[in-house]
């Protein structure tokens, strides 16, 4: 069985506040979710329109919500 591996990543500290915040009232935690996203991602699943420079939370928010 493979490893597993970090990933890190630079983000403004008000941002991953905020999304730390965000996955949280979710009931996840922030490496829980990034990897269910890596999974959707490489399964097809997230429409890669949405990950974007002009990603629109609001409506990020509402599609995960639709999918649980």
């Amino acid at each position: 069985m493979a490893k597993d591996k970090l990933i890190t990543i630079r983000v403004e500290s008000s941002k991953r506040d905020a999304f730390k915040h965000w996955v949280t009232a979710r009931g996840k935690d922030v490496s829980g979710f990034l990897s269910e996203v890596i999974d959707a991602c490489l399964s097809g699943k997230l429409d890669e329109q949405l990950v974007s420079k002009e990603l629109d939370i609001d409506r990020l928010d509402k599609m995960v919500r639709e999918r649980v």
